[in-house]
C-alpha cells in the first residue's frame, strides 16, 4: 500500500515566523508517521533545520504542479493574502482533501501600508473558506474569528494548536537576590500592533518606583518587523531616558532566546491583538511570570497562568507589572507565601504549556490528517 501524501502550503517560510514553524512541525509529524510530505510556499529564506519549501510562484502553477496532483490531503495556511491560498477557486483535479488552518489575520487598522492592504485583501479572500473540506484552528478564539469572517460551520471546526519548539531542558535560572533587578522580557515583531508604546508608558505611569526595579528587554527580528517603527521605538527609549531599563535585542539565534526566556523573571506582551502568541506560551515553559493584554488569542494561550490585563491601558499595565515585581521580590526573599504562589502558579503553567508539547500536538496533527482522509474514503 503506498504512503499517503500530503502537501502544505503557505505564502512564506522563514525564521522566526510562527506559521513557518508550524507548517515545519507539520511535516516533522506526518513523516514520522509515514506520510510523504512536501512544503510549498512563494518564498523560503534558506534558513531552518533541515525542512525547507519549494518555492511555486502563483496559484496557477500551484493547480498544475506534480505533487499538488498527487497529494492526498492539502494544507493551505492562512494568516493573510498570499496568491497559492487562490487554488482554493478550482476544485482539486483528483479530489484531494484540503484543509485550511486558520492562524487568524491582525486587524488592518491595526496596520501601515502594505501590510495592511494585504490584511484587507486577506479577509475578502477569506470568502474561500468555504471550498475546503476541513477546517483546523489555533485556538477558540481563532475560530470565533473564522465564523465572523466567512461561511463556515463553528462545530466543524478542529483545535490544533501550534506546537513550542522542542528544546528540551531548560538551562538553570540564574540566582538573584532581592537587590538585583527584576528581568522582563518581550519576544515578538517591533510594530505598532504589538503595543510597546503601551509598556515604555506603563514604566513612565509608573516612575521610578517601577523603573528602578526592573530591566526590560525587547527581542525581536527586524526582517519581520517594522523597520520606521523599530527606529522610532530606540528614539523613544533614548529620548524617555531608558537607556540603562530598556535594551533593544534583534535576531537573537535559537539558544540566544532561549537563554532569554530562562534569565527572565516575567514575560510580557501588551500586544493589540494576537493569533496565538507563541512566545508566551514559551515564557510560561521556560518558568517565566505572565503579564499579558486580552487581545485576540492571549488568554487561550496563557490559561490562568498569567496576569491578563485589558489592551491600550498603560496604566492597568504598569499595576500588574507593580504586583509582579513585588511577587518576585517576594519569592527572593523567601517567604513562604509567596513561594506557595509562585508554586501554584508554576502548577497551572504546567498543565497549560503541556497541551502544547510537540509530541502532543504532532499526535493531534496526525489524528487530525487521518480523520481528513478518512472522511475522502
Amino acid at each position: 500500500m503506498s504512503r499517503p501524501r500530503a502537501l502544505v502550503v503557505s505564502g512564506i517560510r522563514v525564521r522566526h515566523d510562527a506559521i513557518s514553524n508550524i507548517m515545519c512541525h507539520q511535516h516533522r509529524a506526518l513523516t514520522a508517521a509515514g506520510w510523504e510530505v512536501e512544503l510549498v510556499a512563494h518564498h523560503d529564506d534558506g534558513s531552518g533545520d533541515g525542512v525547507r519549501a519549494r518555492t511555486v510562484p502563483n496559484a496557477w502553477v500551484l493547480l498544475r504542479d506534480p505533487a499538488y496532483l498527487a497529494a492526498d490531503l492539502v494544507i493551505f495556511h492562512f494568516g493573510i493574502w498570499y496568491d497559492l491560498f487562490n487554488a482554493l477557486t478550482l476544485p482539486h483535479p483528483t479530489g484531494a482533501v484540503r484543509v485550511l488552518h486558520f492562524h487568524n489575520v491582525t486587524p488592518p487598522e491595526l496596520l501601515a501600508g502594505e501590510t495592511r492592504r494585504n490584511a484587507e485583501a486577506g479577509l475578502i479572500q477569506l470568502g474561500l473558506a468555504s471550498e475546503v473540506d476541513v477546517v483546523w484552528s489555533d485556538s477558540p478564539h481563532n475560530s470565533e474569528a473564522l465564523v465572523r469572517f466567512a461561511e463556515v460551520d463553528p462545530a466543524s471546526i478542529l483545535t490544533v494548536p501550534p506546537a513550542l519548539p522542542d528544546w528540551g531542558p531548560p538551562p538553570p535560572r540564574p540566582e538573584a537576590t532581592v537587590g538585583d533587578p527584576v528581568r522582563l522580557v518581550v519576544v515578538g515583531r517591533f510594530a505598532a500592533a504589538k503595543g510597546l508604546d503601551d509598556l515604555l508608558d506603563a514604566l513612565a505611569a509608573a516612575g521610578p518606583a517601577l523603573t528602578d526595579a526592573v530591566r526590560v528587554v525587547l527581542a525581536g527580528s527586524p526582517a519581520n518587523s517594522d523597520a520606521d517603527y523599530l527606529e522610532a521605538l530606540r528614539g523613544r527609549v533614548r529620548d524617555d531616558g531608558l537607556v540603562g531599563t530598556v535594551e533593544i535585542v534583534t535576531d537573537p539565534t535559537d539558544a540566544e532566546l532561549l537563554e532569554l526566556l530562562c534569565a527572565a523573571d516575567v514575560f510580557v506582551s501588551p500586544s493589540h491583538h494576537e493569533g496565538f502568541c507563541v512566545p508566551a506560551a514559551e515564557a510560561l515553559a521556560s518558568g517565566c511570570r505572565a503579564v499579558v493584554t486580552s487581545a485576540g488569542a492571549l488568554p487561550d494561550t496563557v490559561g490562568d497562568a498569567a496576569v491578563v490585563v485589558a489592551p491600550r491601558d498603560p496604566v492597568a499595565l504598569a499595576a500588574a507589572l507593580a504586583d509582579e515585581v513585588d511577587q518576585v521580590l517576594r519569592c527572593r526573599a523567601g517567604e513562604p507565601a509567596a513561594l506557595a504562589a509562585e508554586a501554584a502558579r508554576s502548577e497551572r503553567a504546567r498543565r497549560q504549556v503541556a497541551r502544547f508539547h510537540p509530541d502532543a500536538v504532532a499526535e493531534r496533527v496526525v489524528a487530525a490528517a487521518a480523520e481528513a482522509i478518512a472522511r475522502r474514503r
